[in-house]
């Protein structure tokens, strides 16, 4: 009923705004005006419409504060689901602003289990199923290497490409401490554009990735370990202990991941 008045109101009220303005009429039409002997049929007919006025007029005055009180329910009702959307989209935007602080808490933590120093840093990546990744969260003691950086990266390039496609990524290369032989070595195995190299700040002499899986096996994040010290973890241990930690961050990225900013507010953060 309420769907059929929603899409037919304007008709019906139209339609009950004639057979008003009918019914008014004949309440005040003079039957004796015309005869019954020369015209029966319409002087039949008349007399109906004058004998059953004051019902319709009343039936259709009834419809029309039917309507009019339908009108504004809905009116108020449509007010009121605003309003409660409104709270719940102000709601929604808090726990967004907080879900950043969440991630950085638990980087932090890992840091803290892995024994993070002031050479290495640790930084979650969420892919945003547009073929790239959005830095959420970056840890670091060193606030030179916590910050700085893309807002923005490839999946088919660089460090996080080989995390994505093969679930892990391990290298450690001590003897390029040459910037240009560091860009060099990044294109040549990363297929990392130089250009782009040779402009990060932070060229890790260490490497440790892990892909964080959904619940359906698929990736839907890397969470990578950078050390400038080569020998700063076996990649037996990076794999051990980072494949525990992405079982945690799995399932905060799956509850979390339509609340999660992407490449949009990274830049805000500083990456």
């Amino acid at each position: 009923m309420k769907e059929f008045l929603n899409k037919n109101d304007y008709w019906i009220s139209g339609v009950n705004a004639v057979f008003l303005a009918i019914f008014s009429a004949f309440l005040t039409f003079d039957l004796d005006s015309i005869s019954s002997k020369t015209n029966p049929i319409k002087h039949w007919i008349v007399s109906i419409v004058v004998d059953i006025s004051p019902f319709g007029l009343a039936l259709f005055l009834v419809t029309t504060l039917v309507i009019a009180m339908f009108k504004k329910w809905s009116e108020e009702t449509i007010e009121s689901v605003k309003k409660e959307n409104a709270k719940l989209s102000d709601r929604m935007t808090v726990i967004s602003e907080n879900v950043p602080q969440l991630f950085d808490g638990v980087c932090s933590n890992i840091a803290s289990k892995m024994n993070l120093g002031s050479k290495e840093r640790i930084t979650l990546y969420v892919h945003d199923k547009n073929g790239s990744f959005s830095p959420v969260s970056r840890y670091s003691k060193n606030p030179v290497k916590k910050s700085k950086g893309r807002s923005k990266y490839k999946d088919s390039e660089g460090v996080l490409a080989q995390a994505w496609q093969h679930g892990r990524v391990f290298d450690n290369h001590a003897d390029l401490q040459n910037k240009t032989k560091w860009a060099n070595y990044c294109h040549s195995k990363y297929s990392l554009d130089k250009v782009i190299a040779r402009k990060i700040s932070f060229k890790a002499h260490l490497y440790a990735g892990i892909a964080i899986y959904d619940s359906k096996k698929s990736p839907i994040g890397i969470l990578l370990l950078e050390s400038e010290n080569s020998n700063f973890i076996s990649e037996d241990d990076a794999v051990m202990q980072m494949e525990t930690h992405a079982l945690h961050l799995s399932e905060l990225i799956q509850n979390l991941f339509d609340l999660i900013p992407m490449s949009s507010i990274a830049s805000e953060r500083g990456f």
